[in-house]
């Protein structure tokens, strides 16, 4: 399939992946990567959950989206402590 808005010159292969019993929603993947099977598209947005919940838990609920200062190396040891303390936490 060609997706001419987002990548016009390339082929992008679409994975829909259903629940047989139709309790969760349809879930779809869109991605470049034409010479992979679907279920190793598939496989590879599911690792993805993980660290995305960690980055929105990080930023939301421990302010690393928002540091107070913006000069030289801060804004990094800002975001790099709050996902320090989003382990702390999680593991404590």
């Amino acid at each position: 399939m060609l997706c001419y808005r987002a990548c016009p010159r390339r082929l992008v292969r679409l994975v829909i992946v259903r629940d047989p019993t139709a309790t969760q929603p349809d879930d779809f993947f869109v991605t470049s990567a034409t010479q992979h099977s679907p279920a190793a598209i598939a496989s590879g947005y599911t690792g993805r959950c993980s660290i995305e919940v960690t980055n929105r838990d990080a930023k939301q609920a421990l302010g690393g989206e928002d540091p107070q200062s913006w000069k030289g190396q801060r804004p990094a040891r800002a975001a790099a402590l709050s996902l320090w303390l989003h382990t702390a936490i999680w593991c404590w």
